[in-house]
């Protein structure tokens, strides 16, 4: 095992973008156990050889800038979900609204009859019945 970490040293090794290119070739492959196409077992192949080739560049500031794009578009994605499962989980008790100004999503509580909002991002100021 010692000859493994002397030839990994001063490679990039593995990060968050590589392990969502093997989990979509997993993805992939159980697809590919269905339909039976030699496009998506081509696609597989391409996105084992580049994971691979992620893992073991030498190229570290070009690996963690492309890493670094992934995390950014995936919390982007991570958080649309995110604010999605709160609003699930406060729909008993809150209602949810845009603001007609910003586009700004607020909270107000439920059952208060019809209310004035005021928007903390804009400023503007609204009815809704809640």
């Amino acid at each position: 095992m010692n000859w493994f970490k002397r030839f990994m040293m001063g490679r990039y090794g593995s990060d968050q973008l590589s392990y969502a290119i093997l989990i979509l070739g997993i993805l992939l492959v159980l697809i590919d156990s269905f339909i039976k196409t030699a496009i998506i077992t081509v696609f597989i192949f391409v996105l084992l050889l580049l994971s691979l080739f992620r893992m073991f560049s030498k190229n570290i500031p070009s690996r963690s800038r492309e890493n670094a794009v992934f995390m950014k578009i995936w919390y982007r994605i991570k958080n649309v979900f995110f604010k999605e499962k709160v609003k699930f989980q406060n729909k008993k008790t809150h209602k949810f609204f845009k603001c007609p100004g910003c586009r700004k999503t607020l909270r107000v509580p439920k059952g208060k009859g019809r209310v004035y909002v005021t928007c903390p991002k804009c400023g503007e100021r609204f009815m809704k019945k809640t």
